[in-house]
């Protein structure tokens, strides 16, 4: 107050904005020289244009660019005061909001607005996704305690100590629903409300642009960008690199704060042209047999292995099937392959190689590596099955190092953390934690089968359980047109097939405790033990678990409860991944297999063989009752590996069983289940000509 009493009146600062142009010369203040476009005109955002039209944000729409609308009447609005959920107080702060004055003419003058924050303590100070547009003549008064910010952009955020100001780089939907980012965003001031708030914007369904995890040891300091963020510009001043905040941190768990780099995908003509031709063979490979192939695969691989959103992929489709990336549309196809037979309208024709296919699949999805997607993930998952060639005895290395190239796609698209708190829609977050524990699943089971250590440790991820809810969201497409694609009784969802998933998916977890005991360095003298108070107490209670979970299997996950291929091909795999887990545990009770122990009455060996003879009975009868047309269904490529005299022959005849089980398969096997079974077949034959040698020499090779 001045000495008179009179108020004093606040300065308002002159609003300075530079618009990011070469159209032209640099725009002078409130000029009106270079006039935006129609499209940004009505949008109220900046229209940047480099060199001439069209200006960047037509071009990313693939639109007109159109200079022929007229401006708009500006409608003046009151003061508003918006106030953050802290008192004002003690130190927290306020946003007040004034509009300027009218000019004397009595029209409409721009908005303009002086912002007061007051700057809250370091400990109660909470900035959810912040970043300022600093004009350089503002000014800031010690005396009072507070922050002058010159007519700040206000994104529209959960509440005002979230996320007052502008983010640069967070994505924005217009009154229209259309999307913009980074400087083409139009941020803008809601007066009709006094809390702000901001939409759930997508991560990943951006066209042009990719979402990458910034982890505790990027470039950039988590904690640090929730205070400030500042975009990545090119030698040409064009933003190359967006910063976007999904959770502010300070969570239930204080958990960090989580951002992504928004990366426009810009890439060599040479590598959109190899996709190009990618997707182009593709589709000459398939012809007019596309719709088929969908149909075939949601009937026999999908309830399988659940990777994809059924609504979202069948929408894509059947709108545009060129907009579902060239290697995701591939490997659809190509699972389908198989089961060509199963289709009417195909079974007259001849089928589509599979491996061609596939080849084309890999030259897009390396180069689909450099944006990597929620689609490319599932590509990178769904290539690991690829039927094996009849010349394939032992597993392929590949598949190792595709699993690892999943997993690394997984971690590149930051499934690894929960999504359960971000600014994502919810549809997203189930499809993230669906494709995490998917990932986790395969590279337990590829550990499992190669012999190598897992590149999942248990302590890189925080992702939540999967839940029945998670793997049911958007897999009910009766109601939706493009539902007509695939038959009548897969458009609705699939409960038991689901709850399959997640039994699978708990038996990998298990299998994870099991690896890291067994891949873990010891010392030489525990590598060899001879007697059972050297073994790990927490085996005998993963065995009890691994023991407890196969009991308490629902009765839809049984091999019996139903005849033929209506149970078996559907639950047989959960069964045989469970027998490969199974043996690995045994195996470890019961190392080292030497000599030495096999005479020890009292080693590990001795102790636990026949208790693992009693229960590899069962998987004998397992392998005996699976049939030839068990093997025509998607069985996958997870968990597939292979003393005394009263003990020698019991073992004799168990092998003997399983040997007899193969050879009746083999019989009537077609190509692609000769292919699934072919590596144990030739294993097992391998091992009664051995026996025999070794057995004619008396023992000698012991």
């Amino acid at each position: 107050m001045a000495e008179g009493g009179q108020p004093i009146k606040e300065e308002v600062s002159k609003r300075k904005i530079h618009i990011e142009t070469r159209f032209g010369r640099a725009r002078r203040s409130r000029s009106r020289k270079d006039r935006p476009c129609d499209a940004c005109r009505h949008r109220k955002s900046a229209c940047v244009i480099t060199v001439q039209p069209p200006c960047r944000y037509c071009e990313g729409k693939g639109q007109d660019c159109t200079f022929a609308s007229s401006p708009t009447e500006r409608v003046r609005k009151k003061t508003t005061t918006i106030k953050s959920r802290a008192s004002t107080s003690d130190g927290s702060g306020s946003l007040v909001v004034t509009p300027r004055k009218q000019s004397g003419d009595g029209s409409p003058d721009k908005l303009s607005a002086s912002v007061q924050l007051d700057v809250p303590r370091a400990n109660e100070f909470s900035t959810y996704g912040m970043s300022i547009f600093q004009h350089d003549n503002s000014a800031a008064d010690p005396a009072a305690g507070s922050t002058i910010l010159p007519a700040p952009m206000v994104y529209n955020a959960h509440s005002l100590n979230q996320t007052p100001l502008a983010n640069v780089g967070l994505p924005m939907r217009d009154n229209q629903g259309r999307l913009s980012y980074g400087s083409e965003s139009h941020i803008s001031l809601d007066h009709s409300c006094t809390r702000l708030e901001r939409p759930e914007e997508t991560l990943d369904d951006v066209k042009g642009l990719t979402a990458h995890f910034l982890g505790p040891s990027s470039d950039q300091d988590a904690n640090l960008l929730s205070s400030f963020r500042s975009n990545i510009l090119n030698e040409t001043s064009y933003v190359d690199v967006n910063i976007r905040q999904v959770f502010p941190g300070n969570g239930p768990d204080r958990r960090p704060p989580i951002h992504f780099n928004i990366v426009h995908d810009l890439f060599p003509d040479r590598d959109n042209r190899a996709k190009q031709l990618a997707s182009e063979r593709i589709e000459a490979l398939v012809g007019s047999y596309g719709d088929a192939l969908i149909r075939l695969y949601f009937r026999f691989v999908h309830p399988a292995f659940p990777v994809l959103s059924k609504a979202r992929f069948l929408k894509s489709y059947s709108e545009d099937r060129f907009s579902i990336p060239a290697s995701l549309r591939g490997v659809v196809y190509g699972l389908a392959c198989p089961f060509w037979e199963h289709d009417d309208s195909l079974r007259s024709q001849a089928p589509i190689s599979q491996h061609e296919l596939f080849d084309q699949v890999h030259i897009a999805l390396n180069r689909e590596l450099d944006s990597p997607k929620l689609s490319t993930l599932q590509a990178c998952l769904l290539v690991l099955h690829e039927t094996p060639p009849l010349t394939q005895t032992t597993e392929s290395p590949r598949n190792w190092t595709l699993a690892c190239q999943a997993t690394s796609c997984a971690q590149n698209l930051g499934l690894q953390q929960d999504p359960s708190l971000w600014n994502i829609p919810t549809w997203e977050k189930s499809l993230r934690k669906k494709l995490w524990w998917a990932t986790f699943a395969t590279d337990k089971w590829s550990s499992l089968s190669h012999g190598h250590p897992s590149h999942i440790p248990q302590s890189s991820f925080d992702t939540t359980d999967l839940s029945i809810e998670d793997l049911l969201v958007e897999e009910d497409v009766t109601d939706l047109s493009c539902g007509r694609i695939i038959s009548e009784t897969d458009r609705r969802p699939n409960q038991a097939r689901a709850v399959n998933f997640l039994e699978t998916v708990r038996l990998a977890k298990l299998l994870a405790t099991l690896l890291d005991y067994a891949y873990a360095i010891r010392e030489p003298s525990l590598l060899a033990p001879t007697t059972t108070g050297l073994i790990d107490q927490s085996l005998y209670v993963l065995r009890a678990e691994m023991d407890g979970w196969y009991a308490m299997l629902p009765q839809c996950l049984s091999v019996g409860f139903a005849a033929g291929i209506a149970n078996m091909h559907k639950n047989g795999p959960l069964h045989l991944a469970y027998f490969s887990a199974k043996s690995l545990l045994l195996r470890v009770l019961m190392s080292p297999a030497t000599p030495l122990s096999k005479s020890n009455p009292f080693s590990n060996l001795r102790t636990h063989f026949d208790s693992t003879l009693e229960e590899f009975s069962l998987f004998v009868n397992l392998v005996s009752s699976i049939r030839a047309e068990d093997l025509c269904a998607f069985w996958g490529r997870r968990g597939f590996e292979n003393s005394s005299p009263e003990q020698v022959e019991k073992s004799y005849a168990l092998l003997e069983g399983y040997r007899h089980a193969l050879r009746n398969l083999a019989d009537v096997a077609d190509q692609a289940g000769t292919g699934l079974i072919r590596p144990a077949l030739l294993r097992t034959e391998s091992f009664f000509k051995e026996a025999i040698k070794i057995m004619r020499k008396g023992g000698a090779e012991d």
